[in-house]
């Protein structure tokens, strides 16, 4: 189901932050410049309606709190609803990713362009009373949304809300910043239109026994932005990846719905036991996908770093590395920095080449009204601004559900049900949106041929953080723990197994239990990306690969504890040139067609306003009076097509017709009689084709115009506008040019 909001006037849903030299008040926007509405906006305007009609008695006592929530609650609301995404958004999104891989496209499509066809700059300022002028320093800038956009806005609640949603749908009539001084009117409506998405059919193969091992693994693809926190003291900053503990809480309300279970009395269920309390099932964390997105890449190992002020990367997990940095080997090499210059890096590693990931984040403020409704403000002691750092929009992840067969096939029944599900906090409105799909089912490899050889080193890399318990039970970050874990499952003596050199970095995990309403214990532990280097001084071990599919330390259901074994370390070190991801041109361009057209409108129009400044500064000091160019720009200013204007032309008298005749070539006006003018359309249509070609790009001539129904004269029904915004900023051009010259005279003739 989804909320449609249609704008009936110009509206600000002011984003918190700025642009600077631009405007002081922005609207949240996608990276290309698509306008998106804060879920956020719209359900405390929702809650604001609701309260309302509790206060006249249509709503009973504490049905606002029952639908939309209140601080505290363990369980949450089962209202949900989604950032508002303009209409044909996700085509849009996919031309506008298109056009970022060309360099010509890139600059015609960017940010700001995309913007101007959604939004326009209005400015105002406040009057003193007294004086009757503005106040200093209160001009303010702020970027509205038009008139007539159409958002929606996806949403979820059990259908015996919908008649209560409806109502609180028709009453809520504004939104925004200035909603009290016209701005921010709207239309909500419910669109009961499918849009969801059909259920997927298992990948499971007739060979899947029930007690065999198997792993589910998963495209997850974030709709809407994440916070996801898990470290002590940083609640309002997200990770940089999607932690397993909450895909595994989220699977886990998804459980309990889809089988009609009890909260309070779920753990009695046999597999829901299994699944996710006695950690039967690992359901590990999610991190970004590679190029091709089908495998993830994981944290970059603490041990590679990188030469300051160059490219050249070393990896002090590799024998030959570590002594050319350390012992000096080699000559001198500037002070290597640890990683690769980015702790949001995510790598994915081949014989030494190393191909990077980054996660992009981005701040997103909030504004808590004041509990008393007729403050529309935050003020002293109640209410409050406040913001996160979180996981930005339309990344993909890549994550694994890994257990025994009959678990996995309960767990991808439930995904191919539900497709969309939400993750973090704030989940029920704006964060947390994401979309699920199955990549394949499989068994782990269970034949494993490698050898740890007496005397060799082995790299053991840490790709997610890990909880170590010692022999008394307490919990601490130590490797010689891991190590010993290590020995114990390849049934090796722990004192025959060596570490060699280790390079750490730990972490504080916390986390928070909503079903316990209270925050999770805080441990240390070992963070992903430390690299522990041991040696074998025992007897030949074999499957040393086979670490890679166990879990080591605590927590591991939440996917805590898992390593790659010489994932790197054995070859030199080398970043790779090609980290772009192949994007094609999507098949049907139909529904970005206006966008298309605004955008390339308006680059004809800045074109033409080019073409008039050049031709007034031929002009010198214009040979016209400034009266007589304040009459042309009144006709041409109030004049609806060419007949119109040539009319007002034909009437002209003959000593204005004498005037018309010193400008008629920057005009394109021809004459038809004695001092008789009219334009020459012809002319002027010429330019326009000369100007478009002059910006010829085939890709766009040739790709995107077929695709989107559209040709080279994309603007034959506004050749009129175009000489509109021609004629009258060439004439504003003169009339400041005589303004200067006329004022340079007088100054002279004081002299």
């Amino acid at each position: 189901m989804r909320i449609k909001l249609e704008l009936r006037s110009d509206a600000i849903p002011g984003c918190g932050y700025g642009t600077a030299g631009l405007v002081d008040t922005d609207i949240s926007h996608d990276e290309f410049g698509l306008p998106i509405i804060p879920a956020k906006r719209i359900k405390g305007i929702l809650r604001e309606s609701a309260r309302d009609l509790e206060d006249v008695n249509i709503f009973a006592h504490g049905r606002t709190d029952e639908i939309f929530g209140f601080g505290g609650d363990k369980i949450g609301t089962e209202f949900k609803i989604s950032d508002g995404y303009p209409e044909n958004y996700s085509e849009q999104r996919e031309l506008l990713q298109f056009c970022q891989t060309d360099e010509d496209l890139s600059r015609i499509f960017n940010r700001e362009t995309v913007l101007s066809f959604y939004t326009y700059a209005r400015s105002q300022t406040s009057i003193d009373d007294e004086k009757g002028v503005a106040e200093k320093d209160t001009l303010r800038t702020f970027r509205v949304l038009k008139k007539g956009l159409v958002f929606y806005f996806d949403t979820e609640y059990p259908p015996e809300w919908q008649s209560d949603i409806e109502t609180i749908c028709k009453v809520t009539r504004k939104f925004g910043i200035s909603r009290t001084r016209g701005m921010g009117e709207l239309d909500l409506t419910i669109d009961k239109s499918d849009h969801t998405q059909n259920a997927g059919e298992s990948k499971l193969g007739e060979d899947f026994e029930d007690e065999d091992l198997c792993r589910l693994n998963l495209s997850i693809h974030n709709i809407g932005q994440l916070i996801v926190t898990i470290q002590v003291g940083k609640d309002q900053i997200s990770e940089n990846y999607i932690p397993g503990t909450f895909i595994l809480g989220t699977m886990a309300n998804a459980f309990i719905r889809n089988f009609g279970l009890d909260f309070s009395s779920a753990h009695h269920h046999q597999d829901f036991r299994n699944i996710f309390l006695n950690g039967d099932v690992i359901f590990s964390n999610a991190y970004p996908a590679d190029k091709s997105g089908k495998e993830p890449c994981y944290p970059c190992p603490v041990s590679i770093v990188k030469e300051k002020n160059r490219e050249r990367c070393f990896d002090m997990a590799n024998e030959f590395d570590f002594d050319e940095i350390v012992k000096g080997k080699e000559g001198s090499i500037s002070v290597p920095k640890p990683g690769l210059g980015n702790e949001k890096k995510f790598v994915r590693i081949n014989r030494g080449e190393v191909s990077t990931q980054s996660l992009f984040s981005e701040v997103a403020y909030h504004h808590q009204r004041p509990k008393d409704r007729k403050f529309g403000h935050a003020k002293e002691g109640d209410g409050k601004f406040f913001q996160f750092t979180v996981i930005k929009p339309s990344q993909h992840f890549i994550s694994h559900i890994t257990g025994k067969c009959k678990y996995i096939k309960v767990m991808n029944e439930i995904i191919n049900k539900r497709k969309t599900f939400c993750f973090g906090k704030s989940k029920t409105a704006q964060y947390g949106r994401c979309e699920v799909e199955e990549i394949s089912i499989e068994k782990p490899d269970g034949s494993y041929s490698d050898e740890w050889k007496q005397g060799e080193p082995v790299v053991f890399t840490l790709v997610s953080d890990m909880i170590l318990r010692n022999e008394d039970g307490f919990v601490t970050p130590d490797p010689k723990i891991l190590k010993d874990e290590i020995a114990e499952e390849l049934k090796a003596d722990k004192e025959k197994i060596e570490i060699k050199r280790s390079f750490l970095k730990f972490k504080q995990i916390g986390g928070y239990s909503g079903v316990w309403n209270m925050p999770k214990i805080q441990t240390p532990a070992l963070a992903a990306g430390s690299v522990i280097v041991c040696k074998n001084n025992g007897n030949d071990l074999a499957d040393v690969l086979s670490l890679e599919n166990h879990s080591f330390g605590i927590r591991t259901e939440e996917g805590f504890g898992r390593i790659k074994v010489n994932w790197h370390g054995q070859d030199k070190t080398v970043l790779s040139d090609d980290n772009r991801q192949d994007i094609s041109i999507p098949d049907n361009l139909e529904k970005s067609k206006d966008l298309i057209q605004d955008i390339l409108y308006r680059r004809l129009e800045d074109a033409l306003k080019n073409e008039a400044v050049q031709k007034a500064e031929e002009t010198g000091k214009p040979p016209v009076t400034n009266s007589f160019i304040s009459k042309m720009i009144l006709f041409v200013n109030s004049s609806k097509d060419f007949d119109k204007l040539n009319e007002k032309f034909l009437r002209l008298k003959e000593r204005a017709g004498k005037q018309s005749d010193k400008i008629a070539s920057y005009l394109f006006l021809k004459e038809t009689g004695k001092n008789k003018f009219i334009v020459n359309e012809a002319e002027f249509i010429d330019l326009l084709k000369e100007l478009r070609d002059s910006k010829d790009i085939s890709t766009l001539r040739d790709i995107i115009f077929p695709n989107a129904g559209m040709d080279e004269d994309f603007y034959e029904n506004r050749i009129f506008e175009l000489y509109q915004s021609y004629a009258i900023h060439l004439l504003t051009l003169l009339r400041l040019h005589k303004r200067k010259a006329d004022n340079s005279a007088k100054r002279q003739h004081k002299r």
